[in-house]
């Protein structure tokens, strides 16, 4: 099927996708792939697997290809039904991400300058267009793909998120502010007017982002301008980060493993992971004591909380719809597992997995 959907007689690459320094190689052959298997009405509906094949490379490789294109808007997934998903093309050579990489290439530097002489814009005159041109938008930008950050849109936002940067670059931030001192001298934070570069605050915004993630410190601030620059407290969250990003709680309690066999199936490493994963995997073992083995092919599937585990986590990852096994999947009572064991009932020819009242969970 997928030799009849194509129809061409070569490859076109369009520039963005040829000179993207984002993309690899593999990402690159992908993409012609799927523009190539998505000229009919249904899109590209080519599984993991084929395009693992095709490309000569593992599906998890391929997995985080795909999802790298879906951020970056060169490809976007159109539908999906449950078990298959659609591709198209994102049309990457009218999309904001493409638009903002010809933008670096033809006014921004990625220096100690801020913008090209002829792009610059008075803070009087700061129109719309300027704001989603500016340096500040593309920080929003990658602010807003972490998928543990509060989202911006504002234009007020971009333009003061940009005001910061530029004072960033200009080494002229802690003018006309006022300055908590003890606070960055204990953060280790030198106010002598450094000028930093565009590579420098970017990074600088990935370490901030950590303190929203799971297993990190958490802070009550959320919005990013606040978080480059408190005008209220005279701190900078930002700027205590930016060198070096936080570290990842330790978890203080004494975790025991009562099942190491179960729990080495899934490699999730950061305490907080490890924690959740032990809990998890509790409520699988509970789940198998109740499961009515009535055949050999059940027995063979789900005979023990080992083979129950090597189970769930083979569906998983031969599903091309599961980009990702999430330590969140691994457990009895999620909406993940219930479609395994929905799955599964119909392999045994509609035998019950658990067939008591109340099983214990």
């Amino acid at each position: 099927m997928m030799k009849e959907n194509r129809g061409f007689k070569g490859v076109w690459i369009p520039r963005e996708i040829y000179l993207s320094k984002e993309l690899n190689w593999t990402d690159k052959i992908l993409y012609i792939e799927i523009h190539s298997l998505s000229k009919t009405k249904e899109g590209c509906f080519a599984s993991n697997k084929y395009l693992a094949e095709f490309v000569g490379k593992g599906e998890t490789t391929i997995s985080d290809s795909l999802t790298k294109m879906k951020k970056l808007g060169f490809i976007k997934e159109t539908r999906f039904d449950g078990r298959r998903r659609s591709l198209e093309i994102g049309n990457s050579a009218e999309s904001e991400m493409a638009q903002q990489s010809r933008q670096n290439r033809q006014g921004y530097n990625i220096s100690n300058k801020v913008i090209n002489k002829e792009d610059k814009v008075s803070k009087d005159t700061y129109t719309a267009k300027a704001v989603k041109g500016s340096f500040g938008n593309r920080c929003v930008r990658v602010w807003n793909e972490f998928p543990f950050t509060m989202n911006h849109k504002a234009d007020t936002i971009i333009k003061q998120v940009d005001q910061y940067m530029t004072e960033l670059m200009e080494g002229t931030f802690y003018k006309n502010k006022s300055i908590d001192t003890e606070y960055f001298k204990r953060s280790n934070v030198k106010m002598n007017g450094r000028k930093y570069t565009k590579t420098e605050l970017l990074q600088g915004l990935n370490n901030l982002a950590l303190f929203f993630k799971e297993g990190y410190p958490k802070i009550k601030t959320r919005e990013l301008p606040n978080l480059i620059y408190n005008p209220r407290t005279g701190t900078s969250i930002f700027l205590s980060v930016i060198d070096s990003p936080p570290k990842p709680l330790k978890d203080e309690r004494a975790i025991t493993d009562p099942n190491p066999k179960l729990t080495r199936l899934f490699p999730f490493s950061t305490p907080s992971d490890k924690a959740k994963l032990i809990d998890g995997i509790k409520t699988l073992v509970k789940y198998q004591k109740n499961i009515n083995v009535r055949t050999q092919q059940m027995e063979h599937l789900f005979g023990t909380p080992l083979l129950l585990c090597k189970t769930y986590k083979e569906w998983m990852e031969g599903e091309d719809w599961i980009e990702k096994i999430e330590v969140g999947y691994v457990k009895s009572t999620g909406k993940m597992f219930k479609k395994f064991v929905d799955d599964m009932e119909d392999e045994c020819h509609g035998y019950k997995l658990v067939t008591k009242l109340n099983p214990t969970m």
